[in-house]
C-alpha cells in the first residue's frame, strides 16, 4: 500500500479583499433585484384598484384615488362581507390609483352610519356627496396591474 500525501490540495487559496468585494456586491444587486414590488415600482404608474376587507364586520365603503399626477377622485359606497375583495368601478370604469399616492378610505359598519376605522391622529377628511367623511390612510400593496387595499378595523 502506497501512502499519498493529498495535504497541500486541501489548503485553499485565501480571496483577496477585492474580489470579496465584489462578490458581495453582486449578492447585494441580486437580492435587491429579487424584490418585486420594488423593482417595477413606477410613481405615476396607474393600477387597477382592488379593495379587500379585512375587518370582521361587513362593510360599506367610500375612496378617495388619484388615477394621475394631481388629479383626486371619489367613489364609494362600495358593500363589502368581512373577508371580501372586491375591483371597484365607477361609471363602468374601473378604478386606477397610482403607486406613489395615497389612498384614503372611509368605511362604516353596513347599515350604520358611523365611521368605525377613525384614526384621529393619521385621519384625512374629503366630501362624498355632501357627506363629511374622515377616511384614513390605507396599506396598499403593489400586486403586477392591481393596488391592494387592506382595510382593517
Amino acid at each position: 500500500m502506497t501512502n499519498i500525501d493529498r495535504t497541500d490540495r486541501m489548503h485553499r487559496k485565501p480571496r483577496s479583499p477585492r474580489r470579496a468585494l465584489i462578490l458581495g456586491i453582486a449578492a447585494l444587486l441580486l437580492g435587491a433585484l429579487s424584490q418585486p414590488a420594488l423593482a417595477e415600482r413606477d410613481k405615476n404608474r396607474a393600477r387597477q384598484l382592488v379593495l379587500i376587507n379585512h375587518c370582521h364586520l361587513d362593510l360599506e365603503v367610500a375612496v378617495l384615488f388619484s388615477p394621475s399626477p394631481d388629479v383626486w377622485r371619489k367613489a364609494g359606497w362600495y358593500t363589502m362581507e368581512s373577508g371580501e375583495y372586491i375591483m371597484p368601478y365607477k361609471s363602468g370604469e374601473k378604478l386606477l390609483h397610482r403607486d406613489n399616492a395615497r389612498l384614503v378610505v372611509a368605511a362604516n359598519k353596513k347599515g350604520n352610519s358611523d365611521l368605525i376605522i377613525v384614526n384621529k391622529k393619521k385621519s384625512h377628511e374629503f366630501e362624498y356627496k355632501g357627506e363629511r367623511l374622515k377616511g384614513v390612510f390605507s396599506l396598499r400593496v403593489l400586486r403586477g396591474p392591481y393596488v391592494e387595499s387592506y382595510i382593517t378595523c
